[in-house]
């Protein structure tokens, strides 16, 4: 009688997904959303295709997703801000993820151009105004502001990293993020001009 013990496999959804989705970021990343299939994932992910099935249904829902997540990496910037980090460390940290995922970030701003996905239901819509909200009341911002410009303004620096990054592709991400980071930070203490 064989006595050796067949481990057993420990089955956890969450992580799963988790590593699906994770493999889905790097494909969009690596070689662009046309390039995203499930088996494609599934291989990358070491997972077989129909467990690939069971957490997205299609190459879209997985590509929804993968925007989501980015997005979600992109409020995290934002969110900073209730843990007191600096202004230059919350830009810092919103640039990265975009130098890192350009062309997920990318595929989130052509959608939000055409099919309207960052309006002012998204996620990150919200976070970002909430945050702009929060510096009225604590009087770093005019009180006459208009939020909903000024979180487009704020939404539209994701397309001016895009254009940055597609000037300096291949360079080092950390340096690039400093740079952009710095003059965002100025521009946002200080202004844009001299008066």
């Amino acid at each position: 009688m064989d006595t050796t013990t067949k481990k057993k496999r420990i089955r956890d959804p969450e992580k799963t997904r988790e590593k699906l989705l994770q493999a889905a970021v790097d494909l969009v990343s690596e070689k662009g959303p046309d390039a995203l299939s499930l088996k494609e994932v599934a291989i990358r992910a070491d997972v077989s295709r129909s467990v690939t099935y069971l957490h997205f249904e299609d190459r879209d829902h997985l590509l929804t997703e993968a925007k989501a997540w980015i997005a979600t990496q992109l409020k995290e910037g934002v969110i900073l801000f209730d843990e007191g980090a600096p202004l230059y460390e919350r830009i810092f940290h919103t640039t990265r993820v975009v130098l890192e995922n350009p062309e997920l970030s990318r595929a989130m701003m052509m959608d939000a151009l055409t099919q309207g996905e960052l309006d002012r239901r998204h996620p990150l819509y919200k976070t970002v105004k909430k945050r702009l909200s929060v510096l009225v009341k604590q009087g770093k911002l005019a009180p006459k502001a208009d939020l909903e410009v000024r979180t487009y303004i704020h939404l539209g620096v994701i397309a001016a990293t895009l254009l940055f990054e597609k000037q300096h592709r291949g360079e080092n991400t950390d340096a690039l993020a400093k740079r952009f980071a710095k003059e965002w930070s100025e521009i946002l203490q200080h202004g844009m001009f001299l008066n």
